[in-house]
């Protein structure tokens, strides 16, 4: 009877263990995503600083600089849809992921990772595109 509990217990201490040791990776992850998320966010106030710019400049241009006026409306769609992309990243981000295993939401933070990910990418892409542009006005 007594190996029954013994054999119970270590059973039970392992689990635990495991347990805890996949909600600290769960953790992990969720901050790594967050980090990324935190990391660029800020740059919401270079898009809408890049937007006003070019504003500007189509307002400045006149009826025949047609090709300047298209240049300028490819960069604010391309500001426009990395402002866009994280917003809807945010909207649709889960991070209380209720009703999970800890294996289905390393999963889903492992797919917010690629996202968010792609997000920064698009973001930092479409101001240095942009800074370059006003920058040569």
């Amino acid at each position: 009877m007594k190996s029954i509990v013994r054999i119970s217990v270590f059973f039970l201490v392992v689990t635990i263990s495991a347990c805890n040791s996949s909600e600290k990776e769960v953790e992990k992850l969720k901050s790594e995503v967050m980090k990324v998320h935190d990391e660029v966010m800020p740059k919401m106030d270079d898009i809408m600083r890049l937007s006003s710019e070019l504003k500007e400049m189509e307002a400045s241009l006149d009826s025949t600089q047609v090709d300047k006026m298209k240049m300028i409306e490819r960069k604010k769609a391309a500001l426009k849809s990395a402002d866009s992309s994280m917003m809807d990243w945010m909207h649709s981000y889960d991070g209380e992921m209720l009703e999970m295993t800890d294996e289905e939401k390393m999963d889903y933070l492992n797919d917010e990772m690629v996202k968010i990910k792609a997000v920064k990418q698009r973001m930092l892409s479409a101001i240095a595109d942009v800074e370059k542009f006003v920058e040569k006005k």
